[in-house]
């Protein structure tokens, strides 16, 4: 049973032939799952010094393979002696032939590389039989033995691996096939699922309080796979490299492959993965990442998915995260305040392979609906107790960060009274009393060091002052609102001192009146005098 070797360049007999093992593997996941085969083939044979395939011919001698059929009598006849070997010409004769069968097994080259390994083809089929064992094998293992001292003979093992076959002997399987009707060529997979804590939380308010402070879960899926090479004629099939047959495997989305699609960035898209959480806690998967991996040189392919799993929503105000900070302030003066600090994420519900994602959006929805005025104002107010909490706050700061698909805010209160005057945005009003005093006579007199001082048993007049300033909020792009006359009415009304003066004798001096209609900023002041018993 000679065997046929050809590999790039060389086509040859090995004569005797040598003693063939065959033996088959299945290549199975740790759950027992078949995804392929491989297929390992031993020669274990022996070269002559004077006699077999390599050919050694004269004294120096002359090696060369022999090709055609791999036999075409059963005579031992076919295979002549070279007549002139001798003891001198036998080390030479072997390591000669040692050299044909290291090229024979040299390999195949496509495009100026090996493609995938040594390539052989390698044929074994019966006497007058153009079927049998025929397959492209890599070639893993070429060794030669020290019988006889490479004297007359020299024994060689060869260890080829193949995946699949050029032909069946029996017609049982198509032609560059496997005879387990395998759809893809992998030697390895693995696939992973895990879920741990994340470090985001998310506040929740009912009203002024909080209710709840809700976790977020992280959820990772691996998953890799290791090509194997499948060849046909002289080059790899479809020119296909191991890691590119590794992808087709992972991204099948049928039973033949491991069901995982780039555009599957929804976990119901996964077939393998059972979510205990949303079984109790109604959690959902937002912020799909995916990581593709290719190794070359590995022959692997991997892809690495991760979600954010958080509580179910229904309308993109629902898609969103909340983290938020209170910071009381007291001191010795008569003003409280309050500051309120939020950081609101939105949460991606589209996926990585999307062009665009709706985080901003989603934050933005969930901002407009949430985080008012008015809901910070309840917020605050519940959280730091201040009963007298200007519903109007001091300070307000709103930041949006498309990219990071953000929306920040910093809201300031304080137990500042409200505001007096409409549209103002700040306010202030100072009220002073001037109470009388002795009237005196002072008379200078000549060659006196002092004047002569007198009282002269009377007192001066009551007098109160009112200032009013105000900072005006824009009523429109291009003006202020201006104070309302019944408001500014309203305050002068609320200190005159009519009610306190004898007989109504109050006496007020030329009001004052200022307004600047490029700051908004106004003042008023007036001055009354009157008679007080």
């Amino acid at each position: 049973m000679p065997v046929k070797i050809k590999s790039d360049g060389s086509e040859g007999l090995l004569v005797p032939a040598p003693i063939v093992t065959f033996s088959k593997s299945f290549l199975k996941r740790g759950d027992g799952r078949n995804i392929g085969a491989e297929y390992t083939i031993n020669l274990t044979g022996q070269l002559l010094d004077n006699k077999g395939a390599p050919v050694a011919s004269g004294t120096a001698p002359t090696i060369s393979d022999v090709t055609g059929g791999v036999y075409s009598t059963q005579s031992p006849d076919d295979d002549p002696l070279n007549s002139d070997a001798s003891t001198s010409n036998q080390l030479t004769s072997i390591m000669k032939k040692q050299e044909f069968v290291r090229r024979l097994f040299g390999g195949m080259e496509e495009n100026g590389y090996r493609c995938g390994g040594n390539r052989i083809e390698l044929e074994i089929t019966g006497y007058n039989e153009d079927k049998g064992i025929k397959a492209y094998c890599d070639v893993e293992s070429l060794d030669f033995d020290d019988q006889s001292r490479w004297t007359n003979r020299c024994g060689y093992t060869v260890v080829l691996k193949t995946v699949r076959f050029i032909e069946s002997a029996n017609g049982i399987f198509d032609s560059d096939d496997t005879e387990d009707d395998f759809d893809h060529y992998v030697s390895s997979s693995d696939e992973s699922w895990a879920i741990q804590e994340n470090d985001q939380f998310h506040t929740t308010f009912a009203g002024g309080a909080i209710s709840d402070v809700k976790r977020l879960y992280t959820l990772t899926h691996n998953v890799s796979a290791v090509g194997q090479r499948v060849y046909v004629d002289t080059k790899l099939e479809n020119d296909k490299e191991p890691w590119e047959l590794a992808k087709a495997y992972v991204l099948d989305s049928t039973d033949k492959g491991l069901g995982i699609g780039l555009s599957k960035y929804s976990l119901a898209d996964h077939r393998h993965y059972i979510d205990p959480l949303n079984l109790g806690m109604g959690y959902n998967a937002y912020n799909h990442k995916l990581t593709e991996n290719v190794d070359k040189g590995a022959g692997s392919y991997s892809i690495s998915e991760e979600w954010t799993l958080f509580e179910s929503g229904s309308s993109p105000s629902d898609y969103a995260i909340e983290d938020v900070t209170f910071s009381l302030d007291t001191d010795l003066g008569a003003i409280q305040r309050v500051s309120v600090n939020g950081t609101v994420q939105g949460l991606a519900t589209n996926g990585t392979t999307s062009e665009t994602t709706d985080k901003y959006s989603n934050a933005l929805a969930y901002y407009n609906a949430n985080c008012t005025d008015s809901n910070l104002f309840a917020r605050a107010s519940g959280v730091s107790g201040f009963s007298c909490l200007n519903s109007a706050s001091a300070s307000k700061a709103i930041g949006h960060n498309p990219n990071a698909g953000t929306v920040t805010y910093a809201l300031s209160f304080d137990t500042r009274l409200a505001t007096s005057i409409s549209g103002a945005l700040t306010e202030d009003i100072q009220v002073s009393d001037i109470y009388p005093g002795q009237l005196i006579s002072v008379t200078p007199v000549i060659g006196r060091s002092q004047p002569i001082i007198q009282y002269v048993n009377s007192r001066s007049e009551f007098k109160k002052t009112l200032q009013i300033s105000a900072q005006m909020a824009r009523d429109t792009c291009s003006a202020f609102t201006q104070p309302l006359t019944t408001d500014i009415q309203s305050i002068y009304n609320g200190y005159v001192p009519t009610g306190v003066a004898v007989a109504g004798k109050v006496f007020y001096g030329p009001p004052n009146e200022s307004w600047n209609p490029t700051t908004g900023q106004y003042s008023y002041s007036v001055e009354w005098t009157y008679e007080r018993a």
